[in-house]
Order: structure tokens, then C-alpha cells, then sequence
């Protein structure tokens, strides 16, 4: 018997694990081969950065991927790169 582990069906249905019987090759008619299709993969827009594989808490584990980088993610690391540390050093010598 076969193991087959806890997934996620295409249709979003998720599956538990359970044990699958192998049935034997004479008894499955082989016509044609399978052809199988490929996904497209997600055309990535705009700026990404890349998530090391790592565990989540609850120890599942997550293969390393790139995410995309939202606008606003963007323009609140770019505000403050260090700019609002600059002004607070400065200010004492502009003062004096």
C-alpha cells in the first residue's frame, strides 16, 4: 500500500492523508500515454524579492519563492531609508 500525503485538490478540496492499494500494471489498460499540461507560470509585474525556504510555526515547510513588492511597501521603505535619522542628527548643529 501506498502513502499518499495531506494535499489540496485543483478544485481547492483539501485531501488527508490516507493509504492507497496499488493495483497491478496488467489490470490498467495502457492505450496512449498521458500527456500532461504544464501551468504557465505567473508573469511576475513590477519589483519582487526573494523569501528564503524556511518552517512556519506550525512546521509545515515553505519552499524559497519571490514575492512581489506592493507599492506602498515601496514608498514607506524608500521615506524612511534613513533620511528621518539624518534630520534628527542634524538638527543639534543646525540649531547651534
Amino acid at each position: 500500500m501506498t502513502y499518499v500525503r495531506p494535499h489540496y485538490r485543483r478544485d481547492g478540496t483539501h485531501m488527508r492523508g490516507h493509504h492507497r492499494s496499488i493495483s497491478p500494471r496488467t489490470a490498467q489498460p495502457r492505450t496512449a500515454p498521458r500527456r500532461t499540461t504544464q501551468r504557465p507560470r505567473p508573469v511576475r509585474t513590477g519589483p519582487t524579492t526573494y523569501i528564503r525556504p524556511h518552517y512556519r510555526r506550525d512546521s509545515t515547510h515553505l519552499r524559497g519563492h519571490h514575492r512581489s513588492i506592493s507599492p506602498r511597501t515601496i514608498a514607506v521603505a524608500a521615506g524612511t531609508g534613513g533620511g528621518g535619522l539624518l534630520l534628527l542628527l542634524s538638527l543639534p548643529a543646525l540649531a547651534g
